[in-house]
């Protein structure tokens, strides 16, 4: 602990930095803060050259702007230097460069993890987001190191610590909920591509992972709790503003709440703040249910009426649903993710037959699964197919809204998509 404190204080020491903006006084006990350490290694954004490489990379920068400015030469004299190389060279020049932030997201994962943000601010900023795309891509990439010099035990450690990381900042409020689908998904991906190269003991490992996550749902609720936050600022932002800013604002909504009384504004507040306050209720009772059951429990989302009402008890009806994200959708999309680590958990399954028996199984029920053979949408078992060559495909028959899900999906629906 004292050696991890002695380098997050030296990172912060080192101004201005992310860490020294969002932990003013580095504790070395959350978690958080060695995550943030781990943005301020890679905040000069060229992680994506090594990540994203690609032979064509160095013709794309030579056609760019002929008087070049002094950060695109420095980037054109990295993409030079890696003109030559192949894809896991690069990789390794990646992880020699960069590997020192995912110690840091290790030493992350080994505490309790609390966010510095206060989701009671409507102007609150979340820069660290954007890195830890680059912090997954790069565990990503330290995974495939490691597979190509046949150490496939290191390989999985490092994506599970990626799988740790996603899932820790999920509690993030709604933009920590679809991070997380996000950086899960890319993991899940390279799991995906190279899950007959894992050994009988990386995929018990593995799976002992996964079901660590699956058990764990507290993020959710506290997903929920920085929604009622941020729902909340922005119903008290809304109760001050001044009819001259509504007008500047082009809102209706904000024009008639700031034409009310105070009187008026006090049982606008009232209300909305009750609506607020039972939709967090009936979201994490959701969470009570066997997850079997989450789906159709899951509250409709308020809708907005047509036209803006002038009291103060249909504007609070019209106000809350006009200030909140679609949770049935996020939700959703969780849940697809969810899925996606089921599916995932019974390859390894599947895997670890086959180094068995040197066949795959003729159905799901050889694998004696019991509940986790069970696809949450459906509330039935997840389907099976063999496939020549010695694949497979397992999948979920998913919503109507979704279509089936497996580990290659995309959401055919605009919302659904995992992107932030």
């Amino acid at each position: 602990m004292i050696a991890t404190l002695v380098c997050l204080v030296a990172l912060q020491a080192k101004s201005p930095t992310l860490l020294s903006q969002l932990f003013p006084r580095v504790t070395g006990q959350n978690g958080y803060e060695d995550y943030v350490a781990a943005v301020d290694l890679i905040s000069d954004r060229e992680v994506p050259l090594y990540t994203e490489w690609t032979p064509t990379q160095f013709e794309a920068y030579s056609k760019q702007s002929s008087e070049p400015s002094a950060r695109q030469q420095k980037l054109m004299a990295l993409v030079e230097s890696l003109h030559n190389l192949n894809y896991l060279e690069v990789q390794k020049k990646a992880i020699e460069r960069y590997g020192k932030a995912l110690d840091f997201i290790k030493q992350g994962n080994l505490k309790s993890v609390q966010s510095p943000h206060n989701f009671g601010n409507i102007n609150e900023r979340f820069p660290e987001f954007t890195f830890f795309k680059q912090l997954v891509d790069l565990s990503v990439s330290n995974a495939y190191v490691h597979m190509a010099a046949g150490n496939s035990a290191r390989a999985v450690k490092s994506l599970t610590e990626a799988l740790t990381f996603a899932n820790r900042i999920s509690a993030n409020g709604f933009i920590g909920s679809a991070y997380y689908n996000v950086l899960t998904g890319k993991v899940l991906r390279f799991y995906t591509e190279n899950i007959q190269r894992f050994s009988a003991t990386d995929c018990v490992f593995l799976r002992q992972a996964i079901s660590g996550l699956l058990g764990n749902t507290t993020a959710f609720s506290q997903m929920f709790e920085c929604d009622q936050m941020m729902r909340m600022a922005s119903l008290r932002a809304a109760t001050t503003v001044t009819p001259d800013q509504a007008k500047s604002e082009e809102l209706v909504v904000l024009s008639k709440i700031a034409a009310l009384s105070p009187s008026e504004k006090a049982q606008f507040a009232t209300t909305a703040t009750e609506i607020i306050s039972r939709s967090t209720q009936a979201w994490k009772m959701v969470l009570l249910r066997p997850e079997n059951e989450w789906y159709a429990a899951f509250p409709e989302d308020p809708r907005t009426p047509q036209t803006v009402p002038s009291d103060p008890t249909g504007l609070a009806e019209y106000f809350v649903p006009f200030v909140t994200v679609s949770k049935r959708a996020l939700m959703t999309r969780a849940m697809i993710t969810r899925v996606q680590l089921r599916i995932f958990a019974i390859d390894t399954l599947i895997e670890e037959y086959r180094w068995r028996f040197k066949e795959l199984p003729t159905s799901l029920a050889d694998l004696k699964l019991g509940a986790a053979a069970m696809d949450p949408f459906s509330g039935q078992p997840f389907e099976f197919e063999a496939k020549p060559g010695g694949t497979y495909r397992v999948f979920s028959k998913g919503l109507k809204e979704t279509g089936e899900i497996d580990q290659n999906y995309v959401s055919p629906i605009k919302g659904l998509e995992p992107t932030p």
